[in-house]
């Protein structure tokens, strides 16, 4: 049996590549390996196993983005600043143990 790994991955899109990938090459999901997705799709309860994913508002991303545009485009000199986003830790089948990162830090 293989050591648990523990994959993030960018964007849940490419979760279904990391799972056909382990299960061809005879991983166990969750026991040797788990995988969780970034963005919570739609369709991610229905993969086999279903993918436990972070998911966070696109729109509370967007507005604040926009927000911070705006004020850069005001003031360039402005220095950045790190923005917490509110996440939620969607617990399925893909993960066997994991620790809980409540909040995520998006620097814009």
């Amino acid at each position: 049996m293989a050591t648990i790994k523990y994959e993030i991955l960018s964007k849940s899109e490419n979760a279904p590549i990391y799972l056909r990938l382990s299960i061809k090459r005879e991983l166990n999901i969750p026991e040797d390996i788990s995988i969780v997705g970034f963005d919570d799709m739609y369709w991610s309860n229905s993969l086999n196993p279903p993918l436990t994913a972070v998911r966070q508002s696109g729109y509370d991303v967007g507005k604040r983005a926009a927000e911070l545009l705006l004020q850069r485009i005001q003031n360039s000199t402005r220095s950045n600043i790190s923005v917490i986003i509110k996440t939620k830790l969607m617990i399925r089948k893909s993960c066997k143990n994991i620790n809980v990162v409540k909040n995520i830090s998006i620097a814009i």
